[in-house]
């Protein structure tokens, strides 16, 4: 899973992404990181009633498909 490298760049500075925007950085669907969020491949945190993944998170997920 390569990220993008446009203007969704600057949203991996932030610590804490929406679903949506870390789908669009990865170039997924957002219902496939839902899925692996449920699974428990990705963490993330719920802020109100929005879930937010910790940018670290997903740094974690991409070097365990790269140690694979």
């Amino acid at each position: 899973m390569e990220p993008r490298k446009d203007a969704t760049q600057n949203a991996a500075h932030r610590t804490y992404l929406r679903v949506k925007t870390a789908a669009q950085v990865y170039d997924i669907h957002p219902s496939t990181l839902y899925r692996l969020i449920s699974a428990g491949a990705i963490r993330s945190v719920r802020i109100g009633h929005s879930v937010r993944i910790p940018a670290s998170a997903l740094d974690e997920y991409n070097r365990q498909l790269e140690a694979q």
